[in-house]
């Protein structure tokens, strides 16, 4: 088996060290435009002549909000150069993966949960960074004010535009108004699509501040930064690249697969914690088609058979369950109507798949981090998922297994769905293979009384166990890709008095191993769930959502889902 090793306890995290700098950095420069202007726009020419003019001493002459205006000018130039600046550190993959697996991580700094403070600074950037008279066209794609021209005028009391605040008005509305609430709706429904129109808001962004000739302070300061994400997303297509020997896929269902592939690198090891994210794309995919992350586990003991047929004993054998989307690209990505999951699964040689990996998650080391505090040991550990998530489930419950200490000091507690009956029966087979090799390995078999797993298949010819829980009140979880296909009218419905009754009627009593309970109905995530928990979630964003709603209706829960 493969072993795993946790870190001590680092003194100063990542997050607390990145604001640190955002705030501190960002503060200095406001305060720099207010006081010593150290570097005004007069200093640079371009062109027929200089960048602009920075107004050294005092506001611009006029009323209160003419002030007003000044102000906020001064202080949102400073801020959206360090906000942008710092929207696009955060999305530096290779920075971040290596701070993750470094000498740092291991001594200096706790990166446990760096891939999720990248994600929540670069929401909260790119949150932050959202704010007709002709002139004279300006290199490289900008206007001059024309003779005589006032963009404010105290005077006659009245503000002037040029054509291109008019344009950069409407090119800012339909960008950060528009398309990015779209780019972000299409990263959860069409991967492929969103990913792609959130880079291009991205580029049109950057081509926008730097083309205007009164911007000089964002030519020097903020091209050299997205220099460096292009280049970090060119190197990421050969950083850690896999070579893996053999690729073997297993069929489970027409909707999932399970693949397998030999990691023979020699950094397995470092510190990307539990169930690492890998990027994988076809070979023969479009250039366009981006790689795609899937949520992995190390394939032990309990999966021998694969294990041998793809590599020795020595090899390191990662494995995922996926998600087969089988239906028609709408909208399509240039040539390529078929889903890569299911070119995936169509494919016959599996050396056609380009793996790169392992990766950190947002929950992959602060998975393993929670199971092995012993500070944590009067919380229970709840892990909530349903379909693919089953990956991160398996190694966890893998890692507790093969450190006895986190079982032994808490409740960890598995709570599985899926509408599909043959992933529920490989999934099944697959914990009872775990749960009855760690009966055999353990001398204190009061261990398993800190273990549940609760396997629920919802699947719509689920006849023979007709009765559910309550499915759409607030106390109960739905799985929103499973919701269509159960039919009101086999159910019985019941209230939450009686949860407990039906939760024990609904298990499949001819178990062969007490610890994992099946049932045939939906799970009551309102009783599951306690106060002064730590709960990870991986599903859809409906369920990740009303998981998130029922956690925040507990006192002292701790909520992760990636």
């Amino acid at each position: 088996m493969t072993k795993r090793k946790e870190g001590k306890n680092r003194l100063i995290s990542f997050e607390s060290i990145l604001w640190f700098l955002h705030i501190s950095i960002t503060t200095l420069a406001i305060i720099d435009r207010f006081t010593t202007n150290a570097w005004p726009r007069q200093m640079f020419s371009i062109g027929a002549g200089s960048a602009g003019s920075d107004r050294i001493t005092g506001f611009k002459p006029g009323p209160w909000s003419v002030v007003a205006y000044d102000v906020i000018a001064r202080i949102s130039g400073r801020f959206s150069i360090c906000a942008f600046n710092f929207m696009l550190i955060s999305r530096l993959q290779i920075l971040e993966q290596w701070l993750a697996s470094s000498w740092i991580s291991q001594n200096v700094v706790d990166c446990s949960n760096i891939t999720e403070v990248n994600l929540r600074s670069h929401k909260w950037n790119g949150i932050a960074l959202i704010q007709v008279v002709q002139g004279v066209f300006e290199w490289p794609l900008s206007e001059r004010t024309p003779p005589g021209f006032k963009d404010m005028n105290p005077s006659t009391e009245m503000i002037s535009m040029q054509v291109d605040d008019v344009f950069r008005l409407v090119e800012m509305t339909l960008l950060l108004c528009v398309l990015l609430p779209l780019s972000v709706k299409w990263l959860s429904i069409n991967w492929h699509l969103g990913i792609h129109l959130h880079r291009f808001i991205t580029v049109l962004y950057f081509v926008d501040i730097v083309r205007r000739h009164s911007h000089p302070h964002s030519w020097v300061l903020n091209t050299p930064i997205f220099c460096i994400w292009i280049l970090d997303k060119i190197l990421s297509m050969y950083w850690h690249r896999l070579r893996a020997d053999t690729i073997t896929c297993e069929d489970i269902s027409p909707d999932y697969i399970a693949l397998y592939w030999s990691d023979n690198s020699a950094d397995i090891s470092r510190g990307v914690g539990i169930a690492p994210k890998y990027l994988m794309k076809l070979n023969s995919s479009s250039f366009v088609e981006s790689r795609h992350p899937f949520t992995s586990f190390t394939a032990e003991g309990y999966f021998q058979e694969i294990h041998n047929h793809v590599a020795n004993n020595d090899t390191v054998i990662k494995a995922a369950v996926i998600r087969v989307f089988n239906n028609l690209r709408k909208p399509q990505l240039f040539g390529d109507r078929i889903s890569h999951t299911q070119k995936m699964a169509m494919q016959e040689h599996q050396s056609d798949l380009h793996i790169w990996g392992p990766f950190q998650s947002r929950q992959s080391t602060l998975i393993s981090k929670h199971l092995i505090d012993a500070q944590n040991g009067d919380k229970s550990l709840i892990f909530i998922g349903s379909g693919s998530a089953v990956n991160f489930m398996i190694d966890a419950l893998s890692f507790a297994m093969m450190n006895v200490e986190c079982v032994k000091g808490k409740r960890i507690v598995l709570l599985y769905s899926t509408r599909d009956r043959a992933l529920h029966t490989w999934v099944k087979s697959a914990f009872y293979s775990m749960v009855g090799d760690f009966e055999k390995r353990i001398k204190d078999v009061d261990l398993l009384k800190n273990l549940e797993i609760v396997l629920s298949c919802t699947a719509k010819d689920n006849a023979s166990f007709p009765l559910r829980l309550s499915s759409f009140d607030d106390a109960s979880i739905v799985d929103s890709v499973s919701s269509p296909e159960l039919d009101d009218t086999k159910c019985s419905f019941v209230s939450d008095e009686n949860a407990i009754n039906v939760e024990v009627s609904g298990y499949d009593k001819s178990s062969p191993n007490p610890i994992v309970k099946t049932m045939y109905c939906r799970i009551n995530m309102g009783d599951a769930i306690s106060n002064n928990t730590i709960v990870f979630c991986q599903g859809s964003k409906a369920f990740v959502d009303n998981a998130r709603k029922i956690c925040k209706s507990k006192k002292n829960v701790k909520f992760h889902y990636d």
